[in-house]
C-alpha cells in the first residue's frame, strides 16, 4: 500500500504537465520567468528545479485571495497591464489560466467553481527556449516498458534526491504489461519490493490498474499500469537518492 501511495503522487505530478503538452513554440529571447500574476497568501514549493518535456520549469502550490472568478479576473488584469494576452480554458472540474510573456509561459490551474474567500491552485512557469541541460536520471539508465510511446516526461531535482516520471501509452493490457515490465527490470538487476492493485485517485478505492515497486542500489522505481482498451497507460516514477 505504501508503494501505491507513492504512485498516486507520481500520477498527480504527471497530470500537472498534461496542459504543457499544448505549449506553443519557443521564443528566441532569454529572460527571467519570475512574475507573480496574482499576489498569493501562501506559497508551497512543488518543484523548484524541474525539466518538463525538456523545458525548465518551476511549479508551486499557491493559496490566492478570493473566489476562482476573482482570481481569474485578477490574473487577466495583471497581464492586460503588461500588454500580454491571457487565456482561460475549462478542463473538467478545473480552470486553466495561461499567458505567454516572451520566453515565459505561465499556467495557473484552479478549481472551476470555488466561491470561498481563498482558493488553492497550482502555478507552473516554464521557459520555452530549451537550454543545454542533461537529465540527472538519464533515459538509457532506466528501461521503460517495451513499445511505449512517451506522452510526458518530468524530472524534479532536490538537494538530496532527483525524481523522473514518464507517462506512456503502452500496447496491450495493463496486467500483462506490468508483468512483462517486471521481468525486464529483474533481468537488469532490479529487486521486487512490492506488487499491488492500483487504486483510483478519486477516493473511491476502486481498483483501476496494477502497481509495481522495485529497487536497484539507490534507485527506487514505482510503476502503475491502467487499462485503456487496446492499449494501457503506464506511469513510471524513478527516485534517486544521493
Amino acid at each position: 500500500m505504501k508503494s501505491v501511495e507513492g504512485l498516486r503522487g507520481a500520477c498527480r505530478q504527471a497530470l500537472l504537465s498534461a496542459c504543457l503538452l499544448m505549449l506553443p513554440f519557443a521564443a528566441p529571447a532569454q529572460e527571467r520567468c519570475d512574475k507573480q500574476p496574482v499576489a498569493p497568501e501562501r506559497i508551497e514549493m512543488v518543484g523548484r528545479d524541474m525539466l518538463i518535456n525538456g523545458l525548465e520549469s518551476t511549479v508551486t502550490a499557491v493559496t490566492l485571495p478570493g473566489s476562482s472568478q476573482d482570481v481569474s479576473a485578477a490574473f487577466r488584469d495583471f497581464w492586460s497591464r503588461e500588454d500580454v494576452p491571457a487565456k482561460g480554458r475549462s478542463l473538467g472540474a478545473s480552470l486553466a489560466l495561461s499567458a505567454l510573456d516572451g520566453d515565459c509561459f505561465y499556467l495557473l490551474q484552479l478549481p472551476r467553481q470555488s466561491t470561498a474567500e481563498a482558493v488553492r491552485g497550482i502555478l507552473s512557469v516554464t521557459r520555452l527556449t530549451p537550454r543545454a541541460r542533461q537529465h540527472q536520471i538519464r533515459a538509457e539508465q532506466v528501461a521503460l516498458p517495451a513499445g511505449g510511446r512517451t506522452l510526458s516526461d518530468i524530472e524534479s531535482r532536490d538537494i538530496r534526491q532527483t525524481g523522473r516520471t514518464w507517462v506512456l501509452d503502452v500496447p496491450g493490457r495493463g496486467k500483462e504489461g506490468m508483468e512483462a515490465y517486471q521481468r525486464r527490470l529483474a533481468g537488469e538487476g532490479w529487486r521486487l519490493v512490492a506488487q499491488a492493485p492500483a487504486y483510483a485517485l478519486d477516493g473511491s478505492n476502486a481498483v483501476n490498474g496494477h502497481a509495481l515497486a522495485m529497487q536497484r542500489g539507490k534507485d527506487r522505481l514505482d510503476a502503475v499500469f491502467s487499462d485503456g482498451g487496446a492499449s494501457s497507460r503506464a506511469v513510471v516514477n524513478v527516485i534517486r537518492s544521493f
